[in-house]
């Protein structure tokens, strides 16, 4: 059974993410909600029940503003983990309207 707080959408982004055990690693989004993301973090596997940072852009921006969104692990497999926001700092309305996301 899923417990999701909003619908997500298919969603690639490259992702960095300051994760305190390891430091900065690299990853990319599978999809995107206005509450959280599941990040593909190939042969790293995070930890449940942890805190990270997130560091992104819109996949039209080449230049520009870059997205920080603190979040929270909430499970993770071999194929990445998924990250609920626990607190905005980018328009989630925009993320809304222009890349299609509820």
């Amino acid at each position: 059974m899923e417990n999701r707080w909003s619908e997500r959408a298919p969603m690639q982004l490259n992702v960095l993410m300051h994760y305190s055990p390891l430091g900065i690693i690299n990853g990319v989004s599978k999809n995107v909600s206005s509450n959280g993301m599941f990040v593909d973090t190939g042969r790293i596997i995070l930890i449940s029940d942890e805190q990270i940072s997130l560091h992104f852009r819109y996949p039209d921006q080449l230049e520009g503003n870059i997205y920080t969104v603190d979040a929270h692990i909430i499970h993770t497999s071999t194929k990445g983990a998924g990250l609920k926001f626990l607190k905005f700092q980018f328009d989630a309305t925009e993320l809304q309207v222009n890349y299609n996301v509820s």
